[in-house]
């Protein structure tokens, strides 16, 4: 991993539908914390969550109505933890019916929590 942690989640929620604020919902179920503005600081990760303005209502993942931007908050860009920590919040999506799709350069350490 990049000494830069990064890491792209697709979501939508049950039927391909959610709004907005459900997604926010869904997001401090599974991981603590607080919005601020678009994005959520929690468990040393910034999470920003993103309407897809390219999606254009395909099946395909790539065009689901969300996505999340995940960095590490300064101090804590060691990888194990920023891996264990999006383990979790995907953990924490998909126990809430969210369907996820991670896109990121350690991806196959996350498959068992992804939605394909």
């Amino acid at each position: 991993m990049s000494s830069d942690p990064y890491c792209k989640v697709y979501l939508t929620g049950p039927k391909r539908e959610a709004s907005r604020t459900a997604m926010q919902a869904a997001l401090i179920t599974a991981v603590g914390g607080r919005f601020e503005n678009r994005t959520l600081r929690t468990d040393g990760l910034l999470i920003d969550l993103i309407t897809n303005t390219d999606g254009r209502g395909e099946t395909d993942f790539i065009g689901w109505p969300f996505y999340l931007e995940i960095t590490a908050e300064a101090g804590h860009a060691d990888a194990e933890p920023f891996v264990a920590s999006i383990r979790r919040l995907l953990g924490g999506l998909r126990g809430q019916a969210i369907q996820v799709v991670p896109s990121c350069d350690f991806e196959d350490q996350l498959q068992e929590f992804s939605c394909r």
